[in-house]
């Protein structure tokens, strides 16, 4: 009983690591996409708690859990309608017979902008990665990934020119693991970079 104990300890320490790792990893891509020159549609980033609640079969596993998401939307002034979304994600799921699930992702897809007045834009995203999740219980302790899928709008009322208040809803699928409908609100924050670059004809 007590080598078990050790294993489960061990199992869960490990897990840890590699959630922590995964975590690491986004936040840094994140950053390095924050690092490049923006535009001044170009770039906004978004750190956003929220809920998820598990459906369908999942609903038999898990109960509501908690969702963060680090997401960073880029724009080019070329094509002001569209834009790609770049998001790492981080999910608590409580397990009804007791332990949780933790799940660390990783995304990109293509997303829509529009504009509905002077303060108020709306966005609809698709996008699709990567996931690693693992499982604590009182059984084992097991750990796995998969790739996912997501579809999602948000709603953002923008405060100043560079802080908006935003609230949005999604749907995502880790394939082979759970699926459920998320709901987050918070605030945003975009990055205003200097005056496009014009390219002007060359004479010889």
């Amino acid at each position: 009983m007590e080598r078990k104990r050790t294993r489960r300890r061990s199992a869960g320490r490990h897990a840890a690591t590699r959630l922590r790792r995964a975590l690491g990893t986004a936040l840094f891509v994140v950053c390095v996409t924050v690092a490049l020159p923006a535009q001044e549609t170009g770039f906004a980033l978004r750190l956003i708690p929220g809920v998820h609640v598990p459906i369908l079969g999942a609903r038999d596993y898990f109960t509501v859990g908690a969702t963060v998401d680090v997401v960073g939307d880029v724009r080019l002034p070329a094509l002001p309608l569209l834009g790609a979304r770049l998001a790492g994600s981080y999910q608590l799921l409580p397990i009804w017979s007791g332990g949780s699930a933790q799940v660390a992702a990783m995304g990109v897809g293509p997303a829509l902008y529009l504009d509905l007045g002077q303060r108020l834009e709306m966005s609809i995203y698709g996008m699709g990665g990567y996931y690693r999740g693992f499982v604590v219980d009182d059984a084992a302790s097991v750990s796995g990934g998969n790739g996912y899928l997501e579809g999602g709008a948000r709603f953002a009322f923008e405060l100043t020119p560079q802080l908006l208040l935003e609230a949005a809803a999604s749907y995502r699928n880790d394939l082979q693991f759970s699926q459920g409908i998320s709901a987050s609100i918070g605030v945003s924050y975009r990055f205003l970079g200097g005056s496009p670059i014009e390219l002007r004809d060359i004479e010889f």
